[in-house]
């Protein structure tokens, strides 16, 4: 990663590469339609828990209630710079709308999982990418591995 910059914004622009690996933490997700929002996670005490806002974005996608419970059990150690919170978020917004079975369009899932934290982009699809800005705008690298 190369830091070029402070924004306006007060993000730093970027210039990095973005790589999946195979450590992943196991989260369960279930959504039931109620006429209140109401999120319940357990297994993970973390403050400003990324998982809890993507549902909460969600739902006030929908603009609808629903219940969205989900449980998680870490694998990918925290503060470790492996985007495991980010990837977490990123499921709930990929499982949700299949659940719900109330589609998201992939261009504002992009806009929402941006609004979460500059990398949740990047484990909304995975793989090889370069990153750009403050990491959101994602470029994807010839696979090298063939």
């Amino acid at each position: 990663m190369r830091v070029l910059y402070r924004r306006e914004d007060h993000f730093h622009e970027l210039r990095t590469v973005f790589q999946t690996i195979s450590l992943a933490d196991d989260l369960h997700i279930e959504y039931t339609q109620s006429a209140d929002a109401a999120i319940e996670i357990e297994g993970a005490n973390i403050p400003d828990n990324l998982i809890e806002r993507a549902a909460r974005a969600c739902l006030a996608e929908w603009g609808e209630g629903g219940t969205v419970r989900c449980h998680l059990r870490k694998r990918i150690p925290m503060g470790a710079g492996l985007g495991g919170g980010s990837s977490d978020a990123a499921a709930v917004l990929l499982a949700l709308p299949v659940l719900a079975r109330r589609p998201i369009a992939t261009r504002r899932l992009l806009e929402m999982a941006a609004a979460l934290g500059s990398d949740v982009p990047f484990f909304l699809e995975g793989g090889a990418v370069a990153g750009l800005g403050r990491g959101e705008e994602l470029y994807p690298l010839a696979d090298r591995t063939g």
